[in-house]
């Protein structure tokens, strides 16, 4: 891996590794992959300890007699942002796997005093895709967000976040993973610029660097126009645009949104659903709560309906319509996410 993006290749050259296993398929793959992925210094020395201030893709063989993944997976955890990937054999690459989950909870448990918020929550988000959480209010959704990015320690269970375990591994899972939470938790008296500073400060992302990300997150948001201000003064839209980007600083893999849309007009939704699109094409792994059907129907690809602390259902919206068709099936056609919804909550208390 560590001489491969060096590679210039003669024709024959070409012809004897297509020859070998897995051939041309692993060079052209990864030539695809180079040229998406972000440009950023490299030591001179490539057996030097790895640095890197753009995310790092890591290659690693399981049959590799220099880099073992093990001995791979443990340097890579030394750094903010990284991708690391096992090939068969001493394989140079293979493709990206997008059904591998990258945020993952596995019976979930969690309670409060007498109040039992979470009883089983299990799903996977994987890369390039946004994973909607729906169910009404009460239902346990912002509880199972809380315990994915550490703020709530399960009762059972577990949660993973690129493979690390947000118990045991709480810092370096924290550090692959932006969050936007419910209400976004702005500190009212800093300008937008200094709210995402500073949290761009705690994940030790340097001065110089940070002044650049916060200039692109600027742009890339539109926030031009209101960033210099002090965040009490912003409207409900702003404050979301500011705290998305504070998630973002960091420029994690992964992102979960606690019912993003809250509070928001119609041309602010819009304007998210764009960003949010745009993270999704970027590869991003995106997991959000609502209990607005609109907003779940419009942005996911993968649908977890909770009721009462547990999932009921999970799977593409079309599976999800069709699970849930009964009551259109007998006139032949298939039931909207609303129908499905209802139908398997088997109750209508607190739907949007």
């Amino acid at each position: 891996s560590e001489d491969v993006p060096f590679f210039h290749l003669s024709d024959g050259e070409r012809q004897r590794i297509a020859q070998t296993y897995q051939g041309m398929d692993q060079l052209d793959a990864l030539g695809e992959i180079c040229k998406l992925w972000p440009r950023g210094p490299v030591d001179a020395d490539l057996h030097a300890p790895l640095r890197s201030s753009v995310p790092a893709l890591l290659l690693s063989g399981e049959a590799d007699p220099v880099t073992p993944p093990a001995d791979a997976e443990r340097l890579a955890r030394g750094l903010a942002r990284y991708r690391h990937l096992v090939v068969p054999g001493e394989a140079v690459f293979r493709r990206t796997d997008r059904t591998c989950a990258m945020i993952e909870a596995a019976a979930l448990r969690k309670r409060f005093g007498s109040i039992e918020a979470v009883r089983d929550v299990s799903f996977r988000a994987n890369d390039g895709s946004i994973t909607g959480l729906l169910g009404p209010n009460g239902a346990g959704k912002s509880t199972t967000l809380r315990m994915l990015y550490g703020v709530l320690t399960p009762d059972g269970g577990s949660a993973r976040i690129d493979g690390l375990d947000i118990r045991g591994e709480t810092s370096a899972a924290r550090a692959h993973l932006g969050v936007l939470p419910h209400a976004a938790g702005l500190y009212g008296n800093l300008t937008g610029r200094e709210n995402i500073a500073y949290f761009g400060s705690l994940h030790g992302i340097s001065r110089r660097r940070l002044a650049g990300r916060v200039a692109e997150l600027s742009r890339a948001l539109d926030m031009q126009g209101f960033i210099d201000r002090r965040a009490k003064g912003f409207s409900q839209g702003q404050r979301i645009k500011v705290a998305l980007a504070r998630a973002l600083v960091h420029e994690p893999a992964n992102l979960i949104l606690d019912e993003p849309t809250n509070g928001l007009d119609v041309m602010a939704i819009r304007n998210l659903r764009e960003i949010l699109g745009n993270l999704r094409a970027q590869g991003r792994c995106i997991v959000f709560s609502s209990h607005v059907m609109q907003e779940v129907a419009a942005l996911c690809d993968q649908v977890v309906i909770i009721g009462r602390g547990n999932v009921l259902a999970q799977g593409t919206l079309q599976e999800i319509r069709e699970r849930g068709g009964g009551r259109n099936a007998v006139h032949g056609g298939t039931a909207t996410l609303e129908e499905s919804f209802l139908e398997i909550l088997g109750e209508t208390e607190g739907i949007a």
